[in-house]
């Protein structure tokens, strides 16, 4: 029996363009981690007004711009009428997914290259959790969110690529460099002074000191 499409609640879009614009607008979020292997990642996403539509999944009646829509629904001018059904169910996926990722440090545990597994999704990075996964395309030294994925990041990655989360460092995007660590989660066995050596220069000066830094 085919599924009846529903509209995703207005309460669940409100909810998740709050928490957007609380943890994540106009924000660079920094995950460093490390493989299996001991080598070292690190990967610079940006988090922009116009990427909020997109991420949710859904759909609206008439053109609506991916800003104005975020201003809409921050402002509750966004009417009822104007949010489509959705057919797939993937509107609502991604709204719920969005609650464990739009956090301030994404909740974020590891982040990789694509497993390859979904191929009408063109990432280049996924970054997660046990929940929710976000994808993102690099845009020179960025990378800016595509999709979110009710899925396990550990699902929706290489396992040979996958780098576990130690420290996530954010800043705004205005800023030139990242301040104080918003989460660190060094295990047994990991020296942060290995890990910030094997870091591109322009790294180097991260600190999990709230005084230091540049």
């Amino acid at each position: 029996m085919q599924k009846m499409a529903r509209k995703p609640r207005m309460g669940a879009i409100v909810k998740a363009a709050q928490c957007y614009r609380d943890n994540l607008l106009n924000r660079n979020i920094l995950p460093i981690g490390v493989n299996r292997d001991g080598a070292v990642g690190a990967v610079q996403l940006r988090f922009l007004m116009r990427h909020f539509k997109h991420l949710t999944g859904v759909r609206t009646r008439t053109k609506i711009l991916a800003n104005d829509f975020f201003n809409r629904a921050m402002e509750g001018r966004l009417p009822e009428d104007e949010i489509m059904p959705d057919q797939s169910g993937f509107a609502e996926l991604k709204l719920k997914a969005a609650g464990f990722m739009f956090k301030p440090d994404l909740a974020v545990t590891a982040f990789g290259e694509p497993s390859g597994a979904r191929l009408h999704v063109e990432v280049d990075e996924f970054a997660g959790n046990s929940c929710a996964s976000l994808g993102f395309t690099e845009d020179h030294e960025w990378f800016d969110p595509v999709t979110i994925l009710s899925s396990p990041i550990g699902d929706e990655t290489l396992k040979q690529r996958r780098f576990r989360v130690v420290a996530v460092f954010p800043k705004g995007v205005g800023d030139s460099c990242y301040g104080a660590p918003s989460k660190v989660a060094l295990k047994d066995g990991d020296n942060w002074e290995k890990i910030v050596a094997k870091l591109p220069p322009s790294l180097s000066y991260l600190s999990l000191d709230a005084d230091e830094g540049a």
